[in-house]
């Protein structure tokens, strides 16, 4: 929950960083690499407290995450391959340094 006008996320626009609003009682919610996800970062300010919590979440291992089959046309081929185990591949690529999204993507 965002509160008090204390504003920390950051997002990179353009080479540059940028405040996200805070809108007060809103969640934030960073969808992470199962999609297109920004570069962000949270920055603190001596002035201010805010306290930020983060949380994971993943999918169960054996399920599929991939794009809704009728979705996908000529006009929009499929970008990503489907993926299951998400939490292995996502931190495989943490220790090698690589991005999750490229290791899933078409070329």
């Amino acid at each position: 929950m965002q509160d008090n006008g204390v504003e920390g996320l950051q997002v990179l626009i353009d080479e540059k960083w940028v405040n996200v609003p805070t809108i007060p009682n809103a969640l934030v919610v960073n969808h992470g690499d199962q999609m297109q996800s920004p570069k962000h970062r949270v920055v603190t300010y001596k002035e201010k407290m805010r306290m930020s919590v983060a949380m994971s979440y993943e999918p169960e291992s054996e399920n599929e995450i991939g794009p809704v089959e009728s979705l996908i046309t000529d006009t929009r081929p499929r970008l990503y391959k489907n993926v299951r185990n998400y939490g292995e591949i996502n931190y495989r690529c943490y220790q090698e340094g690589k991005i999750p999204l490229e290791m899933v993507k078409y070329t």
